[in-house]
């Protein structure tokens, strides 16, 4: 099994979020435990954690440039998604981003061939600078 293999678990879909385990993030914020990719994870819950006290979680989910589109091949759907996810980690890891936004996935099959058209927004997760969880003299 390859160590970029997608979990058996739920595959993302249209409105998902998957968020790189390592990045610092709120406590109201759960994430699976399982990783999606090696390095991310599903957290589809961020908006709404992020809502709760919005003021008071001095937390912000910020949009990084312009759509990535990417269309991808293979013999599976699990196959070319999978090849499609590791080109948007790559891509939104160019970025300096944490999480990836799913605007946009589509799955066809022509004659035993799948083609992924995959579109995500890149995102970054961070503390705001001079938020009540802020420790005194840190930087976002």
């Amino acid at each position: 099994m390859s160590s970029h293999s997608l979990a058996a678990a739920s595959l993302p879909g249209t409105g998902s979020i998957l968020l790189r385990m390592t990045a610092r993030r709120p406590a109201s914020l759960s994430v699976s435990p399982e990783a999606l990719l090696r390095g991310w994870t599903h957290a589809d819950d961020i908006r709404s954690a992020l809502r709760v006290n919005r003021d008071d979680t001095g937390w912000a989910l910020y949009s990084i440039g312009d759509p990535i589109s990417i269309s991808a091949y293979g013999l599976s759907r699990r196959k070319s998604l999978k090849k499609a996810l590791l080109e948007a980690v790559r891509r939104v890891t160019n970025r300096q981003c944490n999480c990836i936004e799913i605007t946009l996935l589509e799955c066809k099959t022509f004659l035993g061939f799948w083609r992924v058209n995959l579109t995500v927004d890149a995102r970054h997760l961070q503390l705001v600078s001079g938020s009540p969880q802020m420790p005194p003299g840190a930087v976002a």
